[in-house]
Order: structure tokens, then C-alpha cells, then sequence
């Protein structure tokens, strides 16, 4: 019986857009409170950095000196204005729900598949953006409390 060649197995390509995706990681820290519990801060002046910064949880933690714990991620002015839109869509409760289905079960939204397939990387946001744009619970499913 002839030897097996030994062939050492090629780790699997990754596309650009997949590595984007890895590289999206929220830091927690202390901020001030802000305003809302969804912001999106420019950072400098020329407007090609973003930072998002979003409640920790249902409600705001304390920190030491009146801060209070955030998470917060930086953007680029690409991804800022894709997350501005989502931002501003999930407010309406529909597409809150439609956002956590399509998280849960796949292809279940077509928007937010379009999306997640346009933008890889917003599949780690989406979840984070979810949890912080209620105000302790999320909104009434459609048809309830009309």
C-alpha cells in the first residue's frame, strides 16, 4: 500500500468585508451620561471618525465620579453613516422587531438580510444597538398596546 502524501490543510480565505467584521470589538469604559442612550460623536473635526457610544444594558450603570459605564467603538465615516440609518430605523417598532428576528433567524427580514449581507460588520452592532435604544424593555410586538 503506497505512503500517504501528507497535504496540510489551507485555513479557509477570508473576504475583506469578513475581516472587517472581526475587527468590530466595543470597549467598555466610563463616559458622562449622554443625552440618549444610542449617541454617535464625531471625533475630531474633519468628520472621518466616529465614535459610537451606547448604554451598557437596559438601563445606565453608574460609574465613579457621576460617569456612568458605556460601550463605545469607533467608526469610520462609512460605517458611521450606515449605523446613523439603522439608528434612526430602529426607533420605529417594527423594524426593531424585524432586526431581532433576522438575528435570531436568518433571512426572516429582507431589509435587514440585505443589509447584513451589504455590510458584514453590522451584524455586531445590530444586537449592541437593539439592547440600548429601549428604555428597559423592548418595544410592544405589532398589534399590541395599538
Amino acid at each position: 500500500m503506497p505512503a500517504k502524501r501528507f497535504r496540510p490543510k489551507l485555513p479557509p480565505r477570508r473576504s475583506p468585508e469578513k475581516e472587517q467584521a472581526a475587527k468590530i470589538t466595543f470597549a467598555k469604559r466610563s463616559v458622562p451620561k449622554p443625552d440618549a442612550s444610542v449617541t454617535l460623536l464625531p471625533l475630531g473635526t474633519d468628520g472621518t471618525q466616529w465614535e459610537l457610544v451606547v448604554r451598557d444594558g437596559w438601563e445606565w450603570q453608574p460609574a465613579a465620579n457621576g460617569l456612568v459605564q458605556a460601550r463605545t467603538l469607533v467608526l469610520n465615516e462609512a460605517q458611521a453613516t450606515v449605523v446613523r440609518e439603522w439608528i434612526d430605523k430602529i426607533r420605529h417598532p417594527g423594524t426593531w422587531w424585524a432586526v431581532s428576528r433576522e438575528l435570531n433567524a436568518l433571512d426572516s427580514s429582507p431589509e435587514v438580510a440585505a443589509a447584513l449581507r451589504a455590510a458584514p460588520w453590522l451584524g455586531k452592532i445590530l444586537p449592541v444597538l437593539l439592547e440600548a435604544s429601549m428604555d428597559g424593555a423592548p418595544p410592544p410586538p405589532l398589534g399590541v398596546g395599538a
